[in-house]
């Protein structure tokens, strides 16, 4: 059996052999076929006195075992020291041949020295007993520690709710589980708003972990601003912050939205023009936003006003304000200059065809005697035509005057449902001459 036994060899003798006996003493270990169970653990490292740490301790059945194993743990100091670290098991329960793995934790104070402990773990079940032995070591590093960090919190008025992110970051290779607490500066008069923290996870190197603060007010609470205080604790460090509240005493918004568009500058008759028009989101309003534009001011007496045309934005889903674009397009100007160019050039031609008759069918002989007389008559009529051409007409002639510069107002309005918004968008429109050609740019004819 397993244990320690005896057993006693005896020799009766013989003819030959005197009798004779002997006793041998047997410890018997667990062979195969017997049913027991293997411990083992992981090693414990608290990088400041007063931190906890916990150890998985696996309890392996063999051949069969099932059945509880109650584990207990006793540490070992090194020589000279005290005031080591404390542990406490938790049993384990095998019921299949699969291992069990149960936590074992070690507690120090911030008086525990730094050094290296033993940690020695024993489970029993019924007659059998198995043992096993871990270090832990307890080291102080340089500003090992931890920050805490959050954002202010508003609440739109009395009753309602809010939250936010706090941020743990380490530092000094800090390690381990630390513990949150939150409290609200009172007031001076109603009700004080209150806040919990969540538990954090555990911080097992060097990246920050977070936690959600949340804060709630009643119908009762009186708005202002408020301080609320977080404290962190991990053996014997604490660390503090704090977080600005803020209750408006305002109502939030009813669901909506707003418009918003950036002005057009520098646009000249002729030339079109754009703006971006925002449709931002107001008290948690989605859906969809029609947008139609139309020139509610101009200077007095202006001409060939620009037109616009908007289009259509995307669907609001969330808090994400969208944009559409705004197109303004305006008139040239044009004139008819070139019309007095037809008429010169036609009075010219006139004279130069009377001028060929007179050299072609006139005979020779009275050409010669009446040739001075004839052309001062001619130069007299085609300069009575060319007058008579040029009357009742401008040399920049008239036409298309284009869009009359100026400051123009633009409004732009979105409909959604019963809601109805509304943005101005100014216009200005520079001046430019509009283009012609002179009649000194063209050739002399006649």
């Amino acid at each position: 059996m397993p244990g320690a036994n005896t057993i006693i060899i005896q020799y009766t003798g013989d003819s030959v052999y005197q009798p004779s006996s002997t006793t041998l003493s047997v410890t018997n270990g667990i062979g195969p076929g017997v049913q027991s169970f293997a411990l083992s653990a992981t090693p414990v490292s608290l990088t400041s006195p007063g931190m906890s740490g916990s150890s998985a301790v696996t309890v392996a059945p063999s051949d069969g075992f099932t059945g509880a194993v109650a584990l207990t743990c006793s540490v070992t100091n090194p020589p000279g020291s005290t005031n080591g670290p404390t542990c406490a098991a938790v049993s384990a329960q095998v019921n299949g041949v699969l291992p069990v793995v149960t936590a074992l934790t070690i507690n120090t104070t911030a008086t525990t020295p730094t050094a290296t402990y033993t940690l020695n773990i024993t489970g029993t079940s019924g007659g059998l007993s198995e043992s096993t032995s871990i270090p832990v070591l307890v080291t102080t590093t340089a500003n090992s520690g931890f920050t805490l960090a959050g954002t202010p919190i508003g609440i739109a008025a009395p009753g309602g709710t809010g939250s936010t992110p706090i941020t743990i970051t380490p530092s000094g290779q800090f390690t381990g589980m630390l513990a949150l607490s939150c409290s609200v500066s009172a007031g001076t008069s109603g009700d004080t708003p209150t806040c919990t923290v969540s538990s954090p996870p555990a911080i097992t190197g060097s990246a920050s972990v977070k936690a959600t603060l949340a804060v709630a007010t009643t119908s009762a609470t009186v708005d202002g601003t408020y301080t609320v205080t977080i404290t962190g604790v991990s053996g014997a460090i604490t660390q503090t912050t704090t977080v600005a509240l803020t209750v408006s005493g305002v109502a939030p918004p009813p669901p909506g939205f707003s418009l918003s568009g950036v002005a057009i500058t520098n646009a000249a008759p002729g030339a079109s023009a754009t703006s971006n028009i925002t449709v931002t989101p107001i008290g948690g309003y989605t859906g969809t936003v029609a947008l139609t534009c139309a020139v509610t001011s101009s200077p007095s007496g202006a001409q060939y006003l620009p037109t616009c045309a908007v289009t259509a934005p995307p669907a609001i889903t969330g808090a994400t304000a969208v944009t559409a674009t705004l197109t303004v397009e305006t008139t040239a100007p044009a004139t008819s200059a070139l019309a007095g160019h037809s008429r010169s050039i036609f009075v010219g031609g006139g004279g130069l065809t009377l001028a060929s008759l007179f050299f072609f069918v006139v005979p020779r002989a009275w050409r010669k005697r009446k040739m001075l007389l004839l052309l001062l008559h001619l130069t007299a009529v085609s300069g009575f035509f060319a007058g008579c051409a040029g009357s009742g007409s401008s040399p920049s002639g008239t036409g298309i005057t284009g869009t009359t510069p100026g400051a123009y107002v633009i409004t732009v309005t979105g409909t959604s449902g019963s809601t109805t918004e509304s943005t101005p968008v100014n216009v200005t429109i520079g001046n430019r001459e509009a283009p012609s050609t002179p009649d000194a740019a063209l050739p002399a004819l006649g």
